[in-house]
Parts: structure tokens; C-alpha cells; sequence
């Protein structure tokens, strides 16, 4: 039986091989990389193993979220409350597993202290430990001659019966008389042993909840959750979007909603908590369109809106280039808006250089006197 079992496609071996080597560093058994022995199916031997592990690890990426075996063993996992998801490629997870949080490794290339990675074993030691506490729980309950593992409150419900039989079985006696042959009253049967049926019971209870309450996490507490504030971010980007002019503003704008989406994702589950869950899935989908007009905005500046550069220099016969790009100066020149790395350049005279910034759809008229 393996500790922890690996799903992912094909096409990512070599990177996930990585991960199974970091994971079997920590002192676990992997299930990754196998061999069909003589006599099994390579669906068999899937099936098998994915039974026995106690954590399964699902790799997103761009292969392995079209692929079909990589869906069907996530959702098993899932029913099971064993799964845990990484991303190594920027994707979009299926549906179905998109309010999981996933470990964040793009750039991860085995490092122990990497934060991600960090959360990923975190997610994993929980979910092994959970397993092996069910374990503990389950090799302590007392089992009965039909070797059926018994409760202990099912035990304490079978002693009760037990005892109130054997009470039961007791052979009345005949009433003494009383000298003037009347008769005396019957003597008060002793009370069936339900006082120490309930404390048992009682016991046996507080003992299951503490356990399922361990495993499933304890009960969920409401959280108090704003969704407003939320609205209101998503307000300012789609704003600032909108007057943006230039790439370097909407690049800066295309981090800042990366970032805030991210953090929309961790607020799934308090915010299914207050039934706010789907108010922070369409913030989520306005989150993507504004996203891509950013994608569409940028483009655009690029292709439409380029600037022409002049440049006026005193001695005329001086040298002018453009050190950031490959293409030689040429007097109104397109460019596209950014900044431009400017060397000017005389025999007899100092060379100048210059940073220059060109704006969007404009034309750059620009002088310079190089000093002796």
C-alpha cells in the first residue's frame, strides 16, 4: 500500500517525477511510476492502488486537464476526501475542483523551502494523519463473537439487554402469609440497570462525535463575509481599465486582477458558509472578462496606436540609436508606446544618453545640442 498516489498525464513525466522524488524524500511511499505485472490490467492495477492510498495528489496542467483518467481518479479521490491538487501550468482547473485551493507550482524546480510546495505538504501530512488516526479509532472498537466490529454504545446496548434478561429469567417466588392468612404485598422488583445503560450511551457518543468531528474538520462556524467591498474592487479595475492608455498602466493592472482573483479563490468557503457563494462566482466571471479586455486593449495599443519619433540634433551629422531595440534610427520611425534607450553620439563632441518615454498615437518631437 502506498502512502500517497500520484495522478497526472503522461506528457508530464519528467516534471512530476521531480515532485515524486521530494515527496519520497519525506520518508512516504509514492504510487507514480509503475509496471503491469503478469496477469492484471493496466486498469486494475490504477484501480488498486488509488483503493489503497491513504492521499492522492493530482497534477494539473495542460495536458492532464483534458485528460479523461486524470477527471475520473480526481473524482475518486474527492468522494474520498483524500485528494490534493497542484498546478504546474497556469490552467484553469476542471469543473468540479476549481473552489479547491491548489498548491501554486509554475515555477517550483524541487526546492524544500518553496512557500507552495510548503502548503502542499501541509495539505498531505493532514490528510495521512487523519487516515491514520480512522485506523487507530477502527483497532480499538471491541469486537463480538460474530467478529463484527461493535460500537461502544451498540456494546453498552447489548450488555443492557444482557442484564434485563438474566432479570427477567429469575423464577418467582411464592408470597408468604401472614398469620390471619391475608396476603402480603409483593416486594418492589429492583429497577433495570438503565442508569448505567444512559452513562454508557452518553459516553459512547461524546467519543463518535469527537472523532467525526476530528476528521471532517469540526463544525463550521460562521464567518462573517462582506461581499460589497468585493464589488467595489471589481468596480476600480473595470475603471481603470477603461482609461488605461498605455501598456505598461494595463500590465500593471493585469497583476493587481491576477492577484485579486487568487485571493477571490480562498474566500470560497467562508463565503459558501454565509450563502454567499455564488455572488463570488460571478465576481470571479466579471474578474476573467475584465481580464481579457486587458488582453484585447493591449494588443490593440500594439498594433494601432504607434508613435513616430523625430529627433533634432546639433552637430546634424551626429549618430543616433536606439540601444533597446535591433532596428537602426530613422527619422519618424513607428515605435510602439514604452520606453526607448537613446544614444547620440559626434566625433569632438560628449556622447548623450537619454531615456525617452512614447505615449500612444502621438508623434515625438525631441532636440538635443551635444556639449564639446
Amino acid at each position: 500500500m502506498a502512502d500517497i498516489f500520484i495522478s497526472y498525464a503522461k506528457e508530464d513525466r519528467s516534471r512530476v517525477e521531480i515532485l515524486a522524488r521530494a515527496l519520497e524524500a519525506r520518508g512516504w511511499s509514492i504510487f507514480w511510476d509503475f509496471t503491469i505485472p503478469v496477469g492484471k490490467t493496466w486498469r486494475q492495477v490504477i484501480t488498486e492502488a488509488l483503493d489503497d492510498a491513504k492521499c492522492a495528489v493530482v497534477v494539473w496542467s495542460s495536458a492532464s486537464i483534458n485528460s479523461e483518467w486524470v477527471h475520473e481518479e480526481a473524482e475518486e479521490a474527492q468522494e474520498r476526501r483524500i485528494l490534493v491538487p497542484a498546478m504546474i501550468d497556469r490552467v484553469k482547473p476542471p469543473l468540479g475542483f476549481r473552489r479547491m485551493q491548489a498548491a501554486r507550482l509554475f515555477k517550483w524546480a524541487g526546492e524544500s523551502n518553496h512557500p507552495e510546495f510548503r502548503k502542499l505538504l501541509d495539505s498531505i501530512e493532514a490528510i495521512l494523519s487523519a487516515s491514520e488516526f480512522r485506523v487507530e479509532a477502527a483497532g480499538q472498537k471491541p469486537t463480538g463473537e460474530d467478529g463484527y466490529v461493535r460500537s461502544e454504545l451498540e456494546s453498552a446496548i447489548d450488555t443492557n439487554k444482557t442484564e434485563s434478561s438474566e432479570a427477567k429469567s429469575v423464577e418467582p417466588k411464592p408470597h408468604p402469609k401472614a398469620p390471619d392468612d391475608k396476603t402480603v404485598p409483593p416486594p418492589v422488583p429492583p429497577s433495570p440497570p438503565t442508569k448505567r445503560f444512559i452513562v454508557m450511551a452518553v459516553i459512547a457518543m461524546s467519543v463518535v462525535a469527537g472523532v467525526v468531528l476530528y476528521i471532517i474538520g469540526g463544525p463550521e462556524e460562521k464567518t462573517p463575509f462582506e461581499i460589497e467591498p468585493l464589488y467595489e474592487r471589481v468596480g476600480e479595475l473595470e475603471h481603470a481599465v477603461a482609461e488605461s492608455k498605455n501598456r505598461e498602466q494595463l500590465a500593471e493592472l493585469s497583476s493587481q486582477i491576477d492577484e485579486f482573483s487568487h485571493h477571490i479563490k480562498e474566500l470560497f468557503e467562508p463565503a459558501n458558509r454565509a450563502g454567499l457563494g455564488s455572488q463570488l462566482e460571478d465576481i470571479q466571471n466579471r474578474l476573467e472578462q475584465i481580464q481579457a479586455a486587458v488582453a484585447r486593449k493591449i494588443e490593440a495599443l500594439s498594433e494601432f496606436q504607434k508613435s513616430r519619433l523625430f529627433v533634432e540634433i546639433i552637430p546634424e551629422y551626429a549618430h543616433i540609436q536606439i540601444l533597446n531595440i535591433d532596428e537602426p534610427f530613422q527619422q519618424g520611425m513607428e515605435l510602439a508606446p514604452g520606453r526607448y534607450h537613446l544614444e547620440v553620439n559626434a566625433e569632438g563632441y560628449k556622447t548623450l544618453i537619454r531615456w525617452i518615454e512614447l505615449a500612444a498615437g502621438h508623434e515625438q518631437h525631441l532636440r538635443f545640442e551635444l556639449e564639446k
